[in-house]
């Protein structure tokens, strides 16, 4: 069984969330990070009992719910909700109102690097066909596209290699 805290919350969820919320926006941060960690607390909360409290929260609360978006979602999803609850329950634990926080000790979800898409060799064709002309702004872009196909060339070669 996870651990909860010794100290009791004396916040409500939504009280305690409202006052997180207050705190970061004093912060100056990001409305696309708050974003972020109102969605990860909005789906945590959802998966727990409706009567639970940040309190209530435990590892095993954590891992089930990491468990579950690894299961439907991208990593790099899980590896964000992460972020945005280690933040609240982060905070909680400065504010005081817990003693420690049920992802101490957690890692996030490691996120593999996926390579980006490679145009193919037809779209590179269709691309340089749509910039023929004489006009300087069909030269222009002809060039652009010429440097840009160097570049991925470059990109697949392997150290050391030429072209």
């Amino acid at each position: 069984m996870g651990r909860r805290t010794t100290n009791p919350l004396t916040l409500g969820w939504d009280d305690a969330w409202s006052s997180f919320v207050r705190h970061r926006t004093a912060e100056n941060i990001s409305p696309n990070t708050l974003a972020v960690y109102t969605a990860a607390q909005a789906q945590l909360r959802t998966r727990l009992a409706t009567n639970a409290t940040p309190a209530a929260v435990t590892r095993d609360d954590i891992h089930s719910y990491m468990g579950h978006l690894l299961a439907t979602g991208a990593t790099s999803t899980a590896a964000t909700r992460y972020w945005g609850l280690r933040a609240f329950f982060g905070w909680l634990v400065d504010e005081g109102e817990m003693d420690r926080s049920p992802l101490e000790g957690l890692r996030p979800p490691r996120v593999e690097a996926r390579p980006p898409d490679v145009i193919t060799d037809a779209e590179v064709a269709a691309l340089l066909a749509a910039c023929d002309g004489r006009a300087f702004e069909d030269r222009r872009d002809a060039a652009a596209n010429a440097e840009a196909r160097a570049r991925e060339t470059q990109r697949r070669l392997a150290p050391g290699d030429r072209f």
